[in-house]
This record gives C-alpha cells, sequence and structure tokens, in this order.
C-alpha cells in the first residue's frame, strides 16, 4: 500500500479549486431591469399625453348631435323654399329681418286704438348677449355661427283709457298678432282724479334677424 501523501503547503496551486457560481442569471436580471427602466423614462411621457386625451366616445357622440343638427337645418331649408309667396310675407312680418321699429309701432298703435287705449310713453332696448364659441367636430367638420342671428329686443311702453276686460283684449291681441311678440312685465297705476281709466306699463320682449 502506497504511503498517504500530506498535501504540499509551500505550494498553493496544487490545492484543489472550488468550481465558481455562473454569474449570467444575475446578469440577465440586471439587464432587463435596466430595459425596463428605459422603456419607462422613455414612453411614460407619451403615456400620460395618451391618458390626458379625452374619451373618444364623447368626440363621437358630438360627431353625431352635429350631424342631426345639419339634418334638421336641411329640412328646414328645404321646407322654406316650399313656401308661397304670402307666406314668405307672413313669415317675414313675424320674424322681420332688423329691428323694424316703424311697423312693430304701427301694429302697437292698431292694438291700442282697437281696444280702447292710446299709448302714452314707448322705448326700446336691445339684448345683449354673450358670443357662442364654435365646436370643432373634425378636422373637415365644423359647426360655426351662422351669418343670420336672431336678437332680442325689448319694448317698454304705457297705455291708457280702458278697463280691465279691455287689457285683457289688449294682451291677447298683442300675443295673436303676427309679430312674434311676449309679455313679459305688466303693472298698473291707479285712477287718479280728471284721468281716463288706469295707466298700464307694458313690457314685451319680441325678436329679430341680424342681416
Amino acid at each position: 500500500m502506497p504511503p498517504v501523501q500530506s498535501p504540499n503547503l509551500n505550494n498553493p496551486e496544487a490545492e484543489v479549486k472550488k468550481p465558481r457560481r455562473s454569474l449570467w442569471p444575475v446578469a440577465i436580471g440586471v439587464a432587463v431591469l435596466i430595459l425596463l427602466a428605459g422603456w419607462w423614462f422613455l414612453w411614460r411621457s407619451a403615456w400620460q399625453e395618451l391618458k390626458a386625451l379625452p374619451d373618444l366616445s364623447s368626440y363621437e357622440s358630438t360627431r353625431t348631435l352635429a350631424q342631426e343638427e345639419l339634418s334638421s337645418l336641411k329640412k328646414l331649408n328645404d321646407d322654406f323654399s316650399k313656401l308661397s309667396a304670402n307666406d314668405r310675407q307672413r313669415l317675414d312680418l313675424a320674424l322681420p329681418h332688423g329691428q323694424d321699429l316703424p311697423n312693430l309701432l304701427a301694429q302697437l298703435e292698431g292694438i291700442a286704438e282697437a281696444t280702447g287705449f292710446i299709448i302714452n310713453e314707448i322705448g326700446f332696448t336691445e339684448e345683449r348677449e354673450v358670443p357662442t364659441t364654435p365646436v370643432v367636430v373634425e378636422a373637415t367638420t365644423t359647426i360655426v355661427s351662422p351669418v343670420t342671428e336672431a336678437k332680442k329686443l325689448t319694448v317698454q311702453f304705457s297705455i291708457q283709457g280702458g278697463d280691465y276686460i279691455d287689457l285683457k283684449k289688449f294682451v291677447n291681441e298683442v300675443e295673436q298678432s303676427l309679430r312674434l311678440m311676449q309679455l313679459t312685465a305688466l303693472s298698473f297705476t291707479a285712477q287718479q282724479a280728471g284721468s281716463t281709466g288706469a295707466v298700464y306699463t307694458l313690457s314685451l320682449r319680441t325678436v329679430y334677424l341680424t342681416n
């Protein structure tokens, strides 16, 4: 039996070397983390912009509403083209282009005379409205304000001469007149000594089209 040799302490290279653990899994994991971090920094701003975009369904609903309104306008235009000359004249009296104050005064004076009143004072005030911003539906479809717009005109005046029954007739005639008018306020002052009937103060609203 050969003698057992003891390790050579003077020669370290003669010692048995232990196997090293593989570093590939760690390297792959680090590489994946680096790629994910790079992807996040590159695409984070784009992702935030996408999240900030409004819901596409709202654009679709607005587009559908715009198409319905355009269809309604087309139908109204077709119906207007079928009106007779007499109907168009009546429409111009009901909704004139411009304030048309002479005809408005003539109608009110005629109604007052027919119901036993006289007009004492009269004034006109145009109601101002805040303009609206057009709504863009698509790159090729835009809802814009029409060239012709409807404006409101307030008419304030006082009448005198008739009684309460006559006043009811006056108001009814105003609301049934050709010109579109709506009673918005009514007040009265009691009859004074020597006067002919109470004084009624009325406020009407009418509309007209701009040229």
